[in-house]
Formats: structure tokens, sequence, C-alpha cells
């Protein structure tokens, strides 16, 4: 069975359409209602002329037109141009009168009908426009989150290096190199690897192997940064090889020799790397069948 959360985006993907055509009848009130005034008044006019036209005598009525409100359906039918044919005049005057009512009723609806899709299209580009301005602003949003957490990883990746130490972000790691740098030319690999197991063990508050959210946000904290959720969310997904939300210490020494080795990535390259990625994302997708089709001519 479909569960709510799918009932609900299947109705969100046509809200706006919806929201659309709420705001374009609410706006066509008076168009409504003289269309609703003029289609009753065509509808008892001909309705009153087909019963006279097919009974001209009263008193004797042998045709399906047997009243007024009888011939007021076959008026409906004939002002819709539905015409279902299952009562038809029989005199001459009565079928002047069924054209006069198929006529008059292009002009009834038709009109009215045009003002209203006029607006329609006037208020769906509106939401057209709506929707790109929350999209790009969803990009610009997205691109702000990016870097705040590219911020987090290089001062996290500054502190490892002992870059921070004339700033004092890292007095947390100072008693593990010993006034060392992070760095190849400073320490061996095994030195490096040891140094990465006592910071790793230093941010797993739980001891469970793996740095979690929380931990690195704390982590982070004492190390003089107090980041947003979105930017602790990217460090983890930067950091994070397998997709499971959390660093264990194996991802977390693949992090320390991309910073060692002087391969993270600057702020300038994740902002020109985010722009290209939202202006990818609002492009159209070419129809490529189209393409192929078009190739061959």
């Amino acid at each position: 069975p479909r569960n709510a959360h799918a009932d609900a985006h299947q109705l969100g993907k046509y809200s706006s359409g919806a929201r659309v055509l709420g705001t374009t009848l609410l706006g066509c009130g008076r168009e409504l209602l003289i269309m609703g005034v003029v289609f009753f008044m065509a509808t008892v006019i001909f309705a009153s002329g087909m019963f006279f036209c097919e009974n001209p005598d009263i008193s004797v009525n042998e045709g399906k037109f047997e009243s007024v409100m009888t011939s007021m359906y076959f008026a409906v039918i004939t002002l819709t141009t539905v015409g279902y044919g299952d009562m038809t005049p029989l005199s001459d005057c009565g079928r002047a009168v069924a054209c006069g009512c198929a006529l008059s009723g292009i002009f009834c609806l038709g009109l009215p009908i045009s003002v209203i899709t006029t607006k329609f299209n006037e208020k769906y580009l509106e939401m057209l426009q709506e929707l790109k301005i929350e999209e790009e602003r969803a990009k610009f949003i997205k691109s702000k989150q990016e870097l705040r957490g590219m911020r987090g990883v290089l001062a996290l990746g500054s502190a490892l290096t002992g870059a921070g130490e004339a700033s004092g972000l890292s007095k947390l790691f100072g008693v593990f190199w010993g006034g060392k740098s992070l760095r190849s030319e400073n320490m061996g690999t095994e030195e490096i690897r040891k140094l990465s197991r006592k910071v790793f063990k230093e941010f797993d508050d739980d001891d469970s192997g793996e740095i979690g959210g929380k931990e690195l946000y704390l982590a982070m904290k004492k190390l003089g940064f107090d980041l947003h959720q979105d930017a602790i969310d990217y460090m983890i997904a930067f950091i994070d090889k397998d997709g499971n939300g959390q660093i264990d210490f194996e991802e977390f020494c693949q992090f320390v020799d991309v910073v060692v080795k002087g391969e993270l990535p600057t702020q300038e390259e994740i902002a020109m790397a985010s722009l290209k990625a939202n202006a990818k994302m609002g492009k159209p997708k070419r129809n490529k069948k189209r393409v192929a089709d078009g190739a061959m001519f």
C-alpha cells in the first residue's frame, strides 16, 4: 500500500497548477457571472421559442417538446454544442430556433472562456516566474551551505597541520604533536597514523569507533568554530566515503592524508565547483531521441 508521504508527494506535484486554476477562477468572478446570466437568458428564450414553434396549438401536445422545462433541456444541450439528438424539432420554425440556439452557444460560451483562458495564461506565467525564483534561491542557499561546510573542513585541516597554533585553534591537539607540525616533512607515515589515532579518539567521545555529527560539532566547537548543522553535515559527507553518515578511523586517516599532501580544495575551488554544478542542474535536459531524429534529415 502507498504511504502518506507518497500521496503527499503526488499531491504536491499538482498543487501549483491547482493554485493557479483557483486564483484564475477567483479573479474571473465577473466574467463567470456575466457568462452565467447570459447563458440562463439564452436558455429561457430559446426554450420558450422551441416550445411555441413545436406546439402552435397549446391544447394539442403531440411532440417531444411537452413544456418549456422540457425544451430547456434541449436548449442547454444545444447551447453547449453537445447535441445528443434525442430531441429534434419537426417544424421549420423549430429548426430555425435550433440553428439560432446553436450559433448563440458559440458566443455565450466562447467569448467569456477566451477571457478566462487569457487570465489563466497570465497567472501561469507568473507561477513559472515564481518557481524559477524559488529554484534560484534554493541553489544560492545550497551554495552557501557548501561554502560553510568547506570552511569547516579547511579549519579542521588547518588545526591538524598545526597552522592554527598561532591563533590558538589547535590547543586541542597541541598535547599530541609536541610542538611539531603535522606535515610529511616533519613526521613519518607511521607517526602521522599514530597521531591520527590519538586525534580520532579525542573526537570519538563514546568510544564507538566512529565519529558522528554531534561529536564532530563538539570537537569543532572546542577548536573555536560554532558551525551550523548544514556545515557539519557537509563535513561528514566530505570525509565519509561509505555514505553511512559516520566517520570511521580509516576514513579519518584518508582525510588526514589529503590534508598532509596539501590536496584539500580551497574555498575558491569549492565555490566555483558549486556554481558550475548548480548551473548544470538548472539546464533543461535535451531530448536525445529528437536530436537523433533531427540528425537524420
